[in-house]
């Protein structure tokens, strides 16, 4: 019997080659990490596999989501699977504002550390493209395209806010598990100061508009 586009052996099938794909990706970036580790002897860029990892979370939470949806979880493991996938979708984006760091770091060429940044970057964006489109499949089957593609849209504006925390504020995603508290008196003293500091507006809205239109277009 011939698979249809919704068959669900199709929909299997193209998951998997996504997860191939993406933990292909997460190894090259791991790769040159490491050689470039081994062969310069220095240790620079610790944070930077952090962040990859951080960037997978999303994408590992949005492959859980679809597969308790297929496997018709009850509602309670779709709801954890979703929030984990919103909280940590801004560390997917994040990787492309690591930019701040370049600089010439002899005795690695720079054009190393150019390739090693920009597939952190790009990994980091198909990371989080690939969770989007993976959640927003889900929410089309079970409401519709109009309810997935406003989840679509708005979590990828979010995401421009999150990743103005991460970077203006230096907070991270695991705070909203470690100490919700504090973050969330972070975000609201910056809301409140806000009209004094256009920026603190404009720069999650640019990051946030450059997302969408980055998922759109691909």
């Amino acid at each position: 019997m011939s698979d249809t586009p919704g068959h669900p052996r199709r929909v299997t099938s193209a998951a998997s080659r996504r997860v191939l794909t993406l933990a292909m990706l997460l190894g090259w970036c791991a790769l040159l990490i490491l050689a470039r580790a081994v062969g310069s002897g220095v240790h620079e860029f610790g944070s930077l596999a952090r962040n990859l990892l951080l960037a997978a979370v999303p994408a590992v939470a949005a492959h859980v989501l679809a597969a308790a949806h297929r496997a018709h979880r009850p509602w309670p493991v779709l709801v954890l699977a979703g929030l984990v996938w919103l909280v940590f979708l801004p560390n997917a984006p994040y990787l492309c504002t690591d930019f701040v760091h370049y600089h010439a770091r002899p005795p690695v060429p720079l054009w190393y550390d150019t390739a090693l940044m920009v597939s952190a970057a790009c990994t980091g964006l198909l990371l989080g493209y690939a969770s989007v489109a993976e959640v927003q499949r889900v929410v089309q089957e079970r409401r519709g395209v109009a309810a997935a593609w406003t989840v679509a849209c708005l979590a990828l504006l979010g995401s421009g806010w999150g990743m103005y925390i991460g970077r203006a504020l230096r907070e991270n995603s695991w705070g909203v598990v470690t100490d919700p508290v504090h973050l969330v008196r972070a975000v609201a003293a910056n809301l409140l100061d806000a009209p004094h500091h256009p920026g603190t507006l404009v720069m999650p809205a640019v990051f946030g508009t450059a997302h969408l239109l980055g998922y759109l277009g691909l």
